[in-house]
């Protein structure tokens, strides 16, 4: 059998096949059959794939939810994404991220999108002087 080379694309989607047409074995009485190959996607630890959209999620301390935060995620293809928020955010919120998703089949210079949602570590329990100050903090609301 000769060595066979098999070129992945970026975005190449799950289940994809890739044809050979009369690359399979010959028989004296018919001709040869096509070789398939079918592309199946490990599951990623932080990203999770729809179409050529990422979803992956992000978690915040308390305090980056209440007062804003700037964090990297490392991508993919090691290229790092930057996200910054100078604002609150609630738990369970989704931001989307335009353009850091898959790139598409065929058009590789065209992305989907990354979403991220937001899971914010809430303590379990907080020292008297914290309870005081969040006790003022409230008070004037």
């Amino acid at each position: 059998m000769d060595d066979l080379t098999i070129f992945i694309e970026r975005g190449i989607p799950d289940r994809h096949q890739i044809r050979f047409p009369g690359g399979g074995d010959e028989h004296h009485d018919k001709a040869a059959s096509d070789l398939i190959f079918e592309v199946i996607e490990i599951k990623h630890l932080r990203f999770e794939r729809k179409g050529n959209d990422l979803y992956a999620s992000l978690n915040l301390t308390l305090e980056e939810a209440l007062l804003g935060f700037s964090k990297e995620i490392d991508h993919l293809d090691d290229h790092v994404v930057t996200i910054e928020k100078n604002r609150v955010t609630q738990p369970g919120e989704v931001e989307v991220i335009k353009g850091e998703g898959m790139p598409f089949h065929n058009d590789p210079s065209t992305f989907g999108d990354l979403f991220v949602e937001y899971r914010v570590e809430i303590p379990e329990n907080f020292s008297e002087e914290q309870k005081e100050l969040w006790q003022l903090f409230f008070k004037d609301k």
